[in-house]
């Protein structure tokens, strides 16, 4: 279970809205000076999240309290999945299609783009029915002190 601190700002009927801050690894890091990941880090404008999460252990709660949250790794791993290799996995599989079929360069090149194209939209049909299901929710896991 991957857990995080996180601050409650409201509670509504669907469940208990906190704040969490957006992290990079850019803080460890002995390059910050000249890297330009931590320059467009530092260009955005908030590091500061707002997330729906469950709370099934039906816990008293305040706003401004501080709660611990948790996601399963696996939950995790098949986001990471689903997001980076299922666009990537859709252009190699037509561009390969194309070139085994005998197709030209400039169209094995627009079929690379519908694969990827094709892949960002399963991507996203996938992610919405798993959102739905409640698979990529935190879960309040328990109060801190």
């Amino acid at each position: 279970m991957i857990e995080e601190s996180a601050l409650i700002t409201r509670l509504d009927e669907a469940g208990v809205w906190i704040e969490v801050n957006r992290k990079s690894a850019c803080a460890a890091c002995s390059a910050q000076a000249g890297c330009g990941q931590k320059k467009l880090i530092d260009w955005l404008p908030s590091k500061r999240v707002e997330v729906l999460v469950e709370n099934p252990l039906n816990l008293i709660l305040t706003p401004g309290q501080t709660v611990t949250v948790g996601l399963e790794e696996g939950v995790l791993l098949r986001a990471s999945v689903l997001v980076y290799l299922t666009p990537l996995a859709g252009l190699i599989f037509f561009t390969l299609f194309l070139n085994f079929l005998g197709f030209s360069e400039i169209f094995q090149i627009l079929g690379a783009i519908l694969g990827l194209t094709l892949g960002f939209i399963l991507t996203r049909v996938v992610s919405v029915r798993r959102v739905a299901l409640g698979d990529f929710i935190p879960r309040l896991l328990r109060t801190q002190s």
